[in-house]
């Protein structure tokens, strides 16, 4: 290969490297990104000191995909890492029952499953101010997302009709631009394609899960979130690091995971420790350097 490596390793990378010793930490290769899941521990200050020393150590910067991240915030310590651990534990919550929520009005559903779902979704709307039954108070609910969605040339009409709701969604999509839609839909092709065989997404919506689900079901969501950064920036990332149930989803014949279907299921590899990593990325550069 005639550039720089660049691996997007996931979280348990860097745990692994800042409890290794330092004749195992100073073999860590270049390309290092991940902050904010980190950031979700409020009790490791004394170890986040040593891997921010470890990989400013480094010779290459790390390849960014979010500007503004630098490594430097695991330093924050007390209560202000405390108040941040806490508000991102609560952003990881609630977008896994935003995508829960979605990733189901996108599957087949029995009228058991959608009755199941109508009830367990019933709390967030009046969490947006919505009226409890939006969908028959229509005068309140488009008030409410007037408010909420304040858009330049947006009108939102009082009692629409089904073709005023078709019209207004193809408003909102306007505004949004072609490639920033185009990038919404890979990242729901990605989020459907990693959970199709399994149930926790209606778990979730339906407010049936136990609290180990949701945190696991997050936890697979944001594995995807490193995914679609790899669809993003294909061109700049050479290998994506998952976990081992990862790689048998994403390389399983049926049904076809998306990254499979973009030709890059064998950019993806799992390790079970940091010396591991370091020989997997040894590998799979050397077979790309002989194909």
């Amino acid at each position: 290969m005639t550039h720089p490596v660049t691996v997007y390793f996931d979280t348990n990378f860097y745990v692994w490297l800042c409890r290794a010793d330092e004749v195992l930490s100073a073999g860590v290769l270049q390309a290092l990104v991940i902050i904010r899941e980190l950031l979700t521990s409020r009790d490791r200050n004394e170890l986040d000191m040593v891997l921010v020393d470890r990989v400013n150590k480094l010779r290459l910067p790390p390849y960014q995909t979010r500007v503004g991240l630098m490594w430097e915030v695991l330093l924050l310590s007390g209560a202000e890492r405390v108040a941040m651990a806490d508000f991102l534990r609560w952003a990881h919550d609630h977008t896994a029952v935003a995508h829960s929520l979605s990733m189901m009005a996108r599957r087949e559903t029995t009228e058991e499953e959608n009755a199941e779902l109508l009830e367990g979704s019933k709390p967030y709307p009046r969490e947006l101010g919505l009226p409890e039954d939006f969908g028959q108070d229509m005068t309140q609910t488009m008030a409410v997302f007037g408010a909420m969605f304040n858009i330049e040339g947006i009108e939102w009409p009082e009692n629409p009709t089904p073709e005023d709701c078709k019209k207004l969604s193809e408003q909102l999509f306007g505004t949004l631009g072609p490639d920033l839609i185009e990038q919404l839909r890979e990242d729901d092709r990605i989020k459907d394609s990693t959970t199709t065989s399994e149930d926790r997404p209606f778990k979730v919506a339906a407010g049936k899960a136990t609290d180990k689900e949701k945190k696991g079901l997050s936890n697979t969501l944001r594995d995807t979130d490193r995914m679609m950064d790899f669809v993003n920036h294909t061109g700049e990332i050479d290998f994506l690091q998952v976990d081992q149930a990862q790689v048998a989803i994403i390389r399983a014949s049926k049904p076809p995971h998306r990254l499979s279907e973009l030709g890059l299921a064998e950019r993806c590899f799992s390790t079970s420790s940091l010396s591991d990593a370091i020989n997997k990325v040894r590998e799979l550069i050397g077979r790309e350097t002989t194909e």
